[in-house]
Order: C-alpha cells, then sequence, then structure tokens
C-alpha cells in the first residue's frame, strides 16, 4: 500500500506538472488549496480504477539475450486478477510485447534500446481465453536460441498449457509504422526525458510479422509487456549506464550488461513479481536458461498455483449460451452457486477486431448455494454476425469475464427467403425464415402468376417443395411479401 502511495502521489505531482508548468507554480505557491484539491481528486480517482480495474495479463517471466547474436526470447506467464491470479481465462488479443520504448529511459534516447515497433497478440479468437498459468515462449526464428524447445503442433492450443511461438506466427501481429494520421506519441517516459520511437495508438499490423520488433540492445534494454490501450503491466530492464536507463514503473532493474545474460523470476522471497528482489540473472554458459519451463522449484509452484482452480466468486453450471430467434438475440446462463456478486454486465461487439461494448446488465442473486438462471434479449442486434460475453462485477468492484459466444442472425429481410437448387429442373425447394410474411409467390418474366401456396404461413417458418417440371424454360422471380419489406429472387429453369 506504501508503494501505491508513493505512486499516486507522484503521479498528481508529475500530472500537474504535465498539464501547465507556470499553472503548477500558481498551484503551489499560489493557490495551495487549489493544488490539494488536483491531488486529492487525483489520488481518489487512482484508487477508484485500481479498484474497478483488477490487474491481468502477463508477465515477463524470463528473458535472454541468447548464446550469440540476436538468439533472443521473451518468456511469459498468463495471471488472472490481482486478487485472483488463477483466475481466468484471460483475453490476450491486442496485448503488446516491445522491448524499451522510453518507460525505462532516464537520459538522452540514443543507446537505449528502443527498436523500432513492436509485437502483439492478434485480435483472433485463439487468444480469447487463455489459462492462467500458461506458459508463451516468443522467439525470432531467423536466429532461433537452441534452449528454445520446438514448436508444438497444436502450438495455438496445447495440452501442456506452453506455447512456443515464433514471432512471425499467423496469430501474432507486427507494426514499425502507424496508420495514416495515427502517428500519435506515446506520454513521456519513466524520467520524462523521451518518448522512444514504438507508436501503440493508431500502429498499422502485419499479421505473421518477419521482421525483429523487440531487439534486445546488449549493453542495455527492457522487455515488457502493455495493456492493448498501450499501457504498461510488467517488465524488466538492464543497462550498464544506469543515467540512461531505469528499472520503468516498477523498478525491475539489473545494473549490468546483458551479453549472453538472461534474466528470470525465481520467486526468491515471495510471488511478488514486482519486486526485485525475486528476480535474478546468470550467464547462458551457466546453463541455466530455461525457456518453456519453471525458473526455480518457488517458480514452479507459483505457476502450479496459477494453474490450480480458484475460488471465484460465481461458478458456473451452465457456460453463456445465446440463439438468434427472428430480429432478437437470447443470451441465457445458469450459475451453481454465487458469493457477493452484484450483477452481470453484457458486452457485445460486431468486430472482434474491435471492443467490447456495454449492452445492458442483469442483476445477479448476490450470494446462493443453488442454481440460479439467467436470460438477456437483446432487441435491436442488427443482422449478421455478433460476439457476446459476460462481464461479472463482485460487490467490491472486481470483475472477471466469460466465455465469448458468436450468434449470426438471420432472420432479417436479406436472408428471410432461401430457395435451392437454382437453376432448377423437377423440383424447386423453398424455405422461408421471416416472420410477419404475408405473401409468396412465384411468376414468369411477364409477371404472370404461375405458383403460390395453399396455405397461411404466418409468423412459423415455412418449407415447401414445388414441382416444376411443365413449367418452360427461363427465368422466374419468387417473391416474398414481409412487414420489413419485399424480398425477390430470380430462379432459373433449365430442364435436360
Amino acid at each position: 500500500m506504501e508503494k501505491l502511495r508513493r505512486g499516486l502521489w507522484k503521479f498528481a505531482l508529475e500530472f500537474s506538472f504535465i498539464q501547465d508548468v507556470k499553472g503548477f507554480q500558481q498551484n503551489v505557491m499560489v493557490k495551495p488549496r487549489k493544488f490539494f484539491s488536483l491531488c486529492l481528486f487525483t489520488v481518489f480517482a487512482l484508487l477508484a480504477g485500481y479498484a474497478l480495474a483488477p490487474a491481468q495479463g502477463l508477465v515477463v517471466n524470463e528473458v535472454s539475450n541468447g548464446p550469440a547474436g540476436a538468439q533472443e526470447y521473451f518468456e511469459l506467464v498468463v495471471v488472472g486478477p490481482s486478487t485472483n491470479l488463477n483466475c481466468g481465462p484471460v483475453d490476450l488479443r491486442g496485448w503488446i510485447i516491445d522491448d524499451n520504448n522510453g518507460d525505462f529511459s532516464c537520459g538522452a534516447c540514443a543507446g537505449t534500446g528502443i527498436a523500432a515497433g513492436h509485437y502483439r497478440f492478434g485480435l483472433n479468437p485463439v487468444w480469447a481465453a487463455i489459462p492462467t498459468g500458461s506458459i508463451i515462449v516468443l522467439y525470432d526464428p531467423a536466429v532461433k536460441n537452441p534452449k528454445v524447445p520446438a514448436d508444438d503442433p497444436n502450438d495455438t492450443s496445447p495440452a501442456d498449457g506452453v506455447y512456443i511461438l515464433p514471432t512471425s506466427h499467423a496469430t501474432l501481429d507486427g507494426s514499425t509504422t502507424p496508420c495514416a494520421g495515427g502517428n500519435i506519441p506515446l506520454p513521456l517516459g519513466a524520467c520524462g526525458s523521451c518518448t522512444g520511437n514504438a507508436t501503440y495508438i493508431g500502429a498499422c499490423y502485419t499479421s505473421g510479422f518477419a521482421g525483429t520488433n523487440a531487439g534486445l540492445r546488449n549493453t542495455g534494454d527492457a522487455a515488457q509487456s502493455r495493456r492493448p490501450d498501450g499501457t504498461y503491466f510488467h517488465g524488466i530492464s538492464y543497462g550498464d549506464a544506469p543515467s540512461l536507463i531505469n528499472g520503468g514503473p516498477d523498478g525491475l532493474f539489473f545494473p549490468i550488461v546483458g551479453t549472453t545474460r538472461y534474466f528470470e523470476f525465481l520467486n526468491t522471497t515471495n510471488d511478488d513479481f514486482r519486486s526485485i528482489s525475486n528476480f535474478g540473472s546468470g550467464t547462458v554458459a551457466s546453463n541455466g536458461e530455461t525457456p518453456g519451463l519453471a525458473n526455480s522449484v518457488a517458480n514452479a509452484a507459483w505457476i502450479a498455483f496459477l494453474q490450480s482452480p480458484c475460488l471465484l466468486p460465481v461458478t458456473y453450471l451452465r457456460p453463456l449460451e445465446g440463439n438468434a430467434e427472428n430480429d432478437i438475440n437470447v443470451l441465457t446462463w445458469t450459475t451453481a452457486t454465487e458469493i457477493n456478486s452484484a450483477y452481470f454486465d453484457i458486452e457485445r461487439t460486431a468486430d472482434l477486431s474491435e471492443e467490447f461494448v456495454s449492452i445492458g446488465s442483469v442483476n445477479a442473486i448476490g450470494s446462493q448455494e443453488s442454481p440460479a438462471s439467467y436470460r438477456y434479449f437483446d432487441m435491436n442486434p442488427g443482422h449478421g454476425k455478433h460476439w457476446y460475453r459476460l462481464k461479472q462485477v463482485d460487490a467490491n468492484g472486481q470483475y472477471l469475464h466469460s466465455n465469448v459466444v458468436e450468434l449470426n442472425n438471420v432472420n432479417g429481410i436479406e436472408n428471410a427467403l432461401e430457395v435451392w437448387p437454382n437453376p432448377a429442373a423437377d423440383q424447386l425447394h423453398i424455405r422461408v425464415n421471416a416472420i410477419n410474411a404475408n405473401g409468396l409467390q412465384l411468376s414468369d418474366a411477364l409477371g404472370r402468376l404461375v405458383w403460390q401456396p395453399s396455405t397461411e404461413f404466418n409468423n412459423t417458418i415455412f418449407e415447401t417443395s414445388v414441382d416444376i417440371q411443365d413449367l418452360p424454360q427461363g427465368n422466374y422471380f419468387l417473391q416474398l411479401r414481409t412487414a420489413n419489406g419485399i424480398m425477390t429472387k430470380k430462379v432459373s429453369v433449365i430442364h435436360p
């Protein structure tokens, strides 16, 4: 808590300074009440964010410069929320992996190991729900470190929870340049001296990028993970010139040259991955590199804990499920038990490359030891594919996301009428998916009626087969009238 307090006070001071140097002087010297109010507001805002946005993501567990050249690798471990590190899965889509981008710099940018560009986990469903305790090793396939294991044939869903991936993997993205109009600089680095040249906001990405975006400079650099919005999560650094490079937001810094060295989380004292006392370093010659494996007995125990079942505030008897019913998407889920559960936010996106947004909420029972069923109706999803997930929020503001479900609502006017085969020779099969349909007919090219159903089918799914053997060859038009409009499909009749 003391570390948090110091960080908040530092943020409040720097925030005021960055906004307006002159205003900062006035606030301190002339208007202390105003300055104090600003700091107090900042502290409370950050404390609120601290409670409502639990940390979960990727810990840099080990990083190595390799025995020679650029034989480097990043080893990452997936962790859940700060109060439930073993509660997952975690959505890694868009998470960024980078070297020093300026946050670890204390002097001129030159020579501080800022490589152009960065990597990220692609906006791909395979990264949507990764179990906690998973180990992910990223390496440059052009100069593979001999200690890095062979890629798993199922490298995006490994049974052992260890992902061995070249940085050129199809589910990873690389970026070296921003999109047009997207060259937005990062905030000032930890020492306020430079920003580096990595741009996260508005960056352009290439899937399966084959370049070297996070190469490590031997005499000083950093390895870090960042959230999809570009904010820092975790990182460690090293260097022979502490006046130029530091330990970044967590102070995880080794004041030594990184040539043929590796740096690793050993859990020396405890499992705090933000304390330098729990990290160690060694030389490649000592044969201590362990990509894809635990770094020590204590590190293995920590990873095993992350992989163990967690005591969730909500356990599910049935996960989130859904059905597209006419123009409405219906979502259902059933909890087995609940402990101090507050509510469920329903989040939706029409594109997995975009953020999920909240479209509504359902109050939770709170605490119960028997099954409880929930249902939510998305009344206006629009037609086509949509993805949904639950954001289950506890009474204390902590939250976890559920599984993701995909629904495809095809009951709009665009998909209300199906007909096959087309062209047809003997039988024409027709299916009507629309509600409030009030007319179906088949006409020839001159508009003359040649067929219509003999029974009403309003508000029901209607299927039928039409004998067209006696119809002359040519083009016909099948027309469906619904409350949403008229749907017409051309049908070709061709006799052998």
